[in-house]
């Protein structure tokens, strides 16, 4: 222990240079949906909803009072894409679609609430 306080150091390495990593998950719901061009009483030809989650790592200095920096860097980690079932109503309009025919709409994004993980590293070891 030093003077003006507690000092950490890393048992491995040595280094007193420390930083935290936040982890976190972002997920988006996302609508497809393709218009029915046959206009034969069919609100839409087929919608779906898919659901994309991404994890983030944020890394920040730990400074000498322990209070943590700005975010230094941010990296996606992972992203995992979970897709609903289409409901279809026009058949035709679906067989007879390009790709670019569908439109998307981010529906909404959330952070995960439960998803917050933090974690103390050692720079020197890094």
């Amino acid at each position: 222990m030093n003077e003006e306080g507690w000092s950490f150091r890393c048992k491995d390495c040595g280094s007193t240079e420390l930083y935290v990593e936040h982890e976190y998950s972002i997920t988006e719901v996302i609508v497809h949906f393709l218009e029915c061009s046959c206009k034969v009483g069919n609100d839409f030809a087929a919608q779906g909803t898919s659901y994309v989650t991404v994890t983030h790592v944020d890394r920040m200095a730990l400074d000498d009072d322990h209070r943590l920096g700005d975010v230094e860097e941010t990296e996606e980690v992972d992203t995992t894409e979970e897709e609903d079932d289409y409901e279809v109503q026009c058949h035709k309009c679906l067989r007879d679609a390009q790709e670019d025919d569908w439109s998307t709409e981010v529906e909404s994004s959330d952070i995960d609430s439960d998803s917050h993980e933090f974690y103390v590293r050692c720079a020197g070891c890094d």
